[in-house]
C-alpha cells in the first residue's frame, strides 16, 4: 500500500508523537497475490520520500529490509546502489 504511504505516516506520526522513528523499505514485495521483486516506481516514490523526510530530520532513519537480497539483480537494488552513491555523503 505504498499509494498510500502519506497518509498511513500522518498516522504514525499521530501515534509516535516524540518518538524516534525508523522507517523499512523492502527490496521485495512480499505481497501474496504478488511475491515478486518490489515495484521499481513504487521502490523510488518510498525511497525518494524517505530520503526528504530525514534532511527535514521528521525521522531519524531507514531500514533496508530483504538484506538477503541486497546482492541479487534486482532493479531495487540498482537505483538503491545509485541513491546511495548520490546522496550518500548529504549530511542529514
Amino acid at each position: 500500500n505504498i499509494v498510500n504511504m502519506e497518509s498511513y505516516l500522518e498516522k504514525l506520526y499521530r501515534i509516535a508523537e516524540n518518538k524516534k522513528l525508523m522507517l523499512g523499505i523492502y527490496l521485495w514485495d512480499y505481497c501474496e497475490a504478488s511475491n515478486k521483486p518490489m515495484d521499481i516506481d513504487l521502490f523510488e516514490k518510498q525511497l525518494s520520500h524517505y530520503f526528504a523526510l530525514l534532511k527535514k530530520k521528521t525521522i531519524d532513519g531507514v531500514i533496508v529490509c530483504s538484506g538477503t537480497l541486497g546482492d541479487a539483480e534486482l532493479e531495487t537494488n540498482k537505483l538503491l546502489k545509485s541513491y546511495i552513491e548520490e546522496h550518500g555523503n548529504t549530511e542529514i
